[in-house]
């Protein structure tokens, strides 16, 4: 799926700086990504290695300015969905983990063994078990609401920009 620069270099059959160059031009739009080292790596797709191979053989290494600019921005495009994919495939694994939690403790709590009551206290601790139920239910949704506003709501937000904006 991910190719290297060196991978990269050796599947277009073009040096390592002919691949830099193709970079900074915008013809290609790998992922940056720090390497074991720390030092900064490109990570490219292999759909975007492809297309470019397609488009050299065509048209005999040259293109003219508008082709490669429409080519280069649907591979950026398709770059960004891919890597929006990725996250949102990654949050909706969070939702799931934290939909198991939800449940888990709500089978907890309704697992409790009803207290030991007095007439009295019937009462009481139906309050304080209210209360501290709806406390929790509270918080949870808080979190809840917390977690889709920072994580979720942002993805979707830069997804529906970037199909506003074609």
């Amino acid at each position: 799926m991910y190719k290297t620069l060196k991978e990269a270099s050796g599947y277009l059959g073009k040096s390592e700086k002919t691949i830099s160059r193709y970079i900074k031009r915008g013809i290609l739009h790998p992922d940056r990504v720090k390497g074991q080292t720390g030092t900064l790596t490109y990570q490219f797709l292999e759909a975007e290695l492809e297309t470019l191979q397609e488009r050299l053989s065509q048209t005999g290494q040259r293109t003219d300015t508008k082709t490669q600019e429409q080519t280069s921005e649907k591979v950026f495009l398709y770059s960004q969905i891919a890597q929006k994919d990725r996250q949102i495939e990654h949050l909706n694994r969070q939702v799931n983990v934290y939909s198991f939690q939800v449940s888990s403790l709500t089978n907890r709590l309704l697992e409790l063994p009803a207290p030991k009551e007095t007439p009295g206290e019937a009462s009481k601790q139906a309050k304080r078990l209210d209360k501290s139920l709806v406390f929790w239910l509270t918080l949870l949704v808080i979190a809840v609401v917390i977690f889709v506003y920072f994580n979720i709501y942002p993805v979707i937000t830069e997804t529906l920009k970037g199909v506003m904006i074609k």
